[in-house]
């Protein structure tokens, strides 16, 4: 999906949405606070869409203006999003000073940190989360958002695809778990994806991890024999899907690939271009230098912490050897990431 706004001057906004679907008719949600709610088609017509053949009808611009919402001029909290997918297209400049800055926080937790996001978001213009919900070109298009100076994006994106945006005054910042906390954390949630509703896992995520789920989904997490006995007889299937997380994110452009040995050090390298990097081993670095970048105080920002049941989980890991083979990948990586934190610090 393409997207944006062309301009908005107060008593205009106007803007387009390209769906994904060539057919599809392109409507947006506008909100204003608690105030109002609507939905409205777009309706204005963009003849270089439809003669590129992006769109049947190129009905895909919309414009907003007082006879629409009276008195929009005064309208601070206006936000315009994608009716079908909640992506957002724009919000209006809050009434302080954003952080004229591009932020990327690159989500290496199948948990993610939506907290974090939703307290950093009134710092920025445009912010927009989970990007790994949505499509890659829907996700790319966050990034290309060329009139914003103020943008906050999150998600679990494999990094390789957007190697451009390093160049392009984006700041990268990444946290990581220990490798087995992170494995916890995915057999904790694969295994609950047929039992509870998913608020986290994109489409594909789905695909993705339906072997690994319909493996999981009779364990007993609370029983050590019970774990030790699944992780010992995974099939191949399930191993791929499993395998290195952390360093497939870095090294790989599909979820698809496998990481090897030679994928490590790809994974150190694009983690060298990042703004900020932390490690669970020590997160007083981390918030320090990500406060420092988005200009907020070093008590605005809480540490990130380990949950105490897949903590427990990751320590009954640890006893598991087919885990650490499975895992062999990431416990290398994590290895030389502590370390490169413990020199910085040093």
């Amino acid at each position: 999906m393409l997207f944006g706004v062309e301009f908005d001057d107060g008593d205009n906004i106007s803007g387009y949405i390209v769906p994904d679907g060539h057919s599809d008719i392109a409507s947006i949600t506008v909100t204003e606070g608690g105030e109002f709610s609507f939905t409205m088609p777009c309706n204005e017509l963009r003849p270089s869409v439809r003669d590129a053949r992006r769109h049947d009808t190129g009905k895909v611009g919309f414009r907003i203006d007082g006879s629409i919402i009276p008195g929009l001029v005064t309208k601070r909290n206006l936000e315009i999003r994608d009716a079908k997918s909640g992506i957002l297209i724009y919000r209006r400049l809050p009434y302080m000073p954003p952080v004229n800055k591009k932020v990327m926080r690159l989500e290496t937790q199948i948990i993610p940190a939506v907290a974090f996001d939703r307290h950093v978001s009134p710092l920025f213009h445009y912010v927009q989360g989970g990007l790994d919900r949505f499509g890659h070109e829907t996700a790319l298009q966050s990034f290309h958002l060329a009139v914003m100076a103020s943008i906050y994006l999150s998600g679990r994106i494999m990094i390789r695809n957007y190697e451009e945006f390093f160049e392009k005054d984006f700041h990268f910042v990444g946290f990581f778990y220990d490798p087995y906390y992170e494995m916890a954390s995915r057999i904790y949630m694969i295994s609950r994806i047929s039992k509870t509703k998913n608020v986290f896992l994109s489409e594909r995520d789905m695909i993705t991890f339906s072997p690994a789920a319909e493996y999981f989904q009779d364990i007993d997490l609370s029983d050590q024999d019970d774990v030790r006995r699944f992780c010992k007889r995974m099939p191949a299937r399930v191993q791929d899907t499993m395998r290195s997380p952390y360093v497939r994110q870095l090294a790989c452009t599909q979820p698809e690939q496998l990481p090897d040995k030679s994928s490590i050090a790809s994974a150190i390298d694009i983690l060298s271009r990042f703004t900020v990097v932390g490690h669970i081993s020590n997160t007083l670095p981390y918030l320090d230098a990500v406060s420092e970048l988005l200009e907020v105080p070093s008590d605005y920002l809480k540490a990130p912490v380990a949950y105490s049941p897949i903590q427990e989980l990751a320590n009954n890991l640890k006893e598991i050897l087919a885990v650490e083979r499975l895992l062999e990948e990431d416990l290398i990586f994590d290895h030389y990431l502590r370390q490169a934190i413990n020199l910085q610090i040093s």
